[in-house]
């Protein structure tokens, strides 16, 4: 019993461990091919990611899945921010000194934080330190180098550092350009254009986007960002009439669902130029559409564009509308800022709490360590369980091979005793036939010999005659038939050679035949050695 329990455990040990393995291996070849084309086919891949159940990913997949998951957003649509998917992928990478797939980590951590907020100080350290990293270990990926510069450059335009800006954005551009990777080198001119544009060096900024202003760009993100910054760059130039121009072709750009546009700033853009070119009702449209274009209700911007729409129609006289959206930029203001300090709170709360994370943490492993005794009470009870199965089918086999042989023999024995049966049936009645009738004729004859003699060898004829009848139908019934089908293809055995046969056949003597067929065992002997002889001859 307890080798048995070592055994099964052993089994299931190693059926485990090899399922769990070609699992991990045929994943992790998969997210391998996935990695090699997220560059180029970064939609595909998101559909490819999207496809795969994560519950079944080891935590070492798990990691490359997050990772991969954040690039092909990222060069997707730009737009990468959940800091928690790609911290468990930096966590991992870390602990494993993986410093390859450490440092892309890095770099999309800092990406989701300056996507979440562009003036995180956070942000730009993750970026360092990932172009550390980078530098460090001189890995030959160009395009996470491009990526790396292209941000630290953002990032040092939005804190107004231009001349390293533009010294990244620069390096990232060239990579781009040496890799022909066009749309990485549009974005990057692009945000070289706003570098210039905030120094006022208009030359420079208009001759980083005008060379393809009219090519084929491969995307309407490249379009949008394009017609935004030419319609900033006539702003600075207050040539306020092109401006509009492009700022109208951004709104024809509104139907594609791939964009993801801030419609609100984007109309409000539309109607502060009008305003300044003095079209007091293009403004007041604009400024309409502005609000009625909002749909995330906690955008700390609404109340503003609620207050800019009640400046012009109090500018205008209109005291009731402007009456209405004052109150509305309030209710906004009031309600947005409610909720981002009560979710502030609550994640404050949350991060910083360290003394229920800790008792939240230790409760998480109690519960952790139960359930590890709860599967191996499991585990062991059910080997159990499956060992006393085990055995007692054996001994219902055994008992159930007994009953069977039992049942066999029983069944041999009535067939021999329904033979006995008939035959000896047929000697008793014949018996009774022979007394009676030689009673008869003992005493109707008994003065006359020879008659009484002669009648006397009749009747013995008659009973002989009888005899063989009764036993051509024994030998030729459907009892004799069914138990024995052999004496179908042995047609030249007279009726009381097939008896003899099969009494033979289920192990009586040639003495014990005489005593059933009340005749002598010579006799016996001889209509077995015919049937022998017409066997032989057979085969």
């Amino acid at each position: 019993m307890k080798h048995l329990l070592v055994v099964v455990s052993l089994l299931t040990f190693i059926f485990s461990c090899s399922s769990n393995n070609t699992e991990e291996i045929f994943f992790q070849n998969k997210l391998g091919i996935i990695d090699k084309c997220i560059y180029d086919k970064s939609y595909d891949v998101l559909d490819s990611l999207n496809s795969i159940n994560t519950s079944k990913l080891s935590d070492n997949n798990k990691a490359y899945y997050n990772l991969l998951s954040a690039i092909a957003i990222n060069e997707s649509n730009g737009t990468f921010k959940n800091d928690s998917l790609i911290t468990f992928s930096l966590t991992w990478y870390e602990k494993k000194k993986d410093h390859y797939n450490y440092c892309r980590s890095i770099l999309y951590k800092g990406i989701a934080l300056f996507n979440s907020n562009k003036s995180d100080s956070i942000a730009y350290s993750y970026l360092k330190q990932s172009e550390e990293l980078y530098n460090k270990y001189e890995y030959s990926d160009k395009i996470l180098q491009s990526s790396i510069y292209q941000y630290l450059g953002k990032m040092n335009r939005i804190k107004k550092n231009y001349k390293e800006a533009e010294q990244y954005l620069l390096l990232s551009c060239n990579i781009s350009t040496e890799l022909n990777r066009n749309n990485d080198e549009y974005n990057t001119r692009l945000e070289l254009f706003w570098t210039y544009l905030a120094q006022k060096r208009y030359k420079e900024a208009l001759s980083n986007i005008i060379h393809f202003e009219e090519s084929d760009m491969s995307s309407p993100e490249i379009q949008y960002s394009l017609y935004n910054a030419l319609s900033g760059y006539y702003s600075a130039k207050n040539e306020l009439n092109i401006s509009i121009e492009y700022v109208k072709k951004m709104v024809k750009l509104m139907g594609n669902k791939s964009l993801i546009i801030d419609k609100p700033k984007l109309y409000y853009t539309l109607s502060s130029y009008y305003k300044r070119i003095e079209v007091q009702d293009s403004a007041i449209y604009y400024s309409k559409l502005a609000v009625l274009s909002i749909v995330d209700s906690l955008s700390t911007e609404n109340s503003f564009y609620y207050k800019y729409l009640a400046d012009i129609y109090a500018s205008k006289g209109d005291y009731i509308n402007a009456y209405n959206n004052y109150k509305n930029a309030y209710n906004s203001y009031i309600y947005t800022y409610s909720k981002i300090t009560k979710n502030r709170v609550l994640e404050i709360e949350k991060k910083y709490d360290t003394k229920r994370l800790e008792i939240s943490l230790l409760a998480n492993r109690h519960d952790k360590n139960f359930f590890m005794i709860c599967c191996l009470s499991l585990f062991c009870f059910s080997a159990l369980m499956i060992s006393m199965l085990i055995i007692k089918l054996r001994i219902i086999k055994k008992q159930n091979s007994a009953l069977s042989m039992q049942n066999v023999n029983f069944k041999q024995e009535c067939k021999k005793s329904r033979l006995i049966n008939e035959l000896l049936q047929i000697s008793a009645e014949l018996l009774i036939m022979y007394t009676d009738a030689l009673n008869i004729q003992a005493y109707k004859h008994r003065k006359s010999s020879n008659t009484i003699f002669d009648d006397l060898n009749k009747l013995i004829d008659n009973i002989k005659s009888e005899t063989r009848r009764k036993i051509t139908i024994v030998a030729n019934s459907e009892m004799i038939l069914t138990d024995n089908p052999n004496l179908m293809s042995l047609p030249e055995l007279s009726d009381l050679e097939k008896i003899v046969f099969v009494l033979k056949h289920y192990g009586y003597s040639s003495h014990d035949i005489a005593k059933i067929l009340s005749t002598t065992s010579p006799r016996i002997t001889a209509v077995n050695a015919k049937v022998k002889e017409k066997i032989s001859k057979r085969t």
